[in-house]
């Protein structure tokens, strides 16, 4: 069974960087710069921010919330994987 992952240091690096330049919010997309069907390590920044390794979906980042989106395909992984401390779930379908 998959376990969640601790990303609360990320988040507050990531947030602390986004004070210091004055950002509401940041994206964090899943694909690489490319939109290679498969992401490098080095390239998993979802992941590293959310916890999630799904091949489908984005996190958002603001100030004060972490937010995961992806798709009915990977909600049970996304559910799991996710620190849910750090990070709300959202499927990208329901949203309005």
């Amino acid at each position: 069974m998959t376990t969640p992952v601790e990303t609360t240091p990320q988040l507050t690096a990531l947030r602390k960087l986004m004070q210091q330049r004055n950002l509401d919010a940041y994206l964090v997309p899943g694909e690489d710069a490319h939109q290679s069907e498969y992401v490098a390590e080095c390239d998993k920044r979802r992941q590293f921010i959310s916890g999630f390794s799904g091949s489908s979906g984005f996190a958002v980042v603001t100030l004060t919330e972490a937010l995961l989106f992806t798709d009915g395909r990977y909600w049970l992984q996304a559910s799991r994987t996710r620190a849910s401390v750090s990070c709300s779930l959202f499927s990208s379908l329901n949203v309005p």
